[in-house]
């Protein structure tokens, strides 16, 4: 597994390589850590990794027209890692969603406010297929609603 921590760095890339292990290891520059659980977007590139950036900008692409969010987090899961046989690859891709539902602020007080989370109103209408308009139109009725 590889991951890549977009906007962490302004020039090249902060990559992390990353393997499964059945136990906790510490041996100097190698260690273990858990996975945070995450909502992802995700996508299977198959065939050699000098195509995979293919594969990564479809998820943007569908990203954009949506108007979703990124962590700027990205994950490359190795399903079938093949060197002498690139065409066989099978790479899990995951843009880590940014969970900017869960940052909304949890209540407004006094008078007219709606309680809490009044700004949840009709979040269930979102969904991964949701258009632009239709994110963006949810967004600004829940800031609305939050500020009054």
């Amino acid at each position: 597994m590889v991951i890549f921590h977009g906007g962490a760095v302004k020039d090249g890339f902060l990559v992390e390589a990353a393997f499964p292990v059945a136990h906790a290891v510490d041996a100097g520059e190698v260690y273990t850590r858990t996975l945070e659980a995450a909502p992802a977007l995700i996508t299977f590139h198959h065939g050699a990794h000098r195509s995979i950036r293919e594969s990564v900008l479809k998820i943007y692409d569908y990203l954009d027209k949506h108007a979703w969010t990124t962590s700027l987090f990205r994950r490359e899961i190795y399903r079938v890692l093949d060197p002498a046989h690139p065409e066989e690859n099978v790479t899990e891709v995951q843009a880590i969603l940014h969970e900017w539902i869960a940052c909304w602020p949890k209540s407004r007080t006094g008078p007219g406010c709606g309680g809490p989370r009044a700004g949840d109103a009709g979040i269930e209408s979102i969904t991964p297929a949701s258009s632009f308009d239709d994110y963006t139109a949810w967004i600004k009725g829940a800031i609305e609603r939050w500020m009054r």
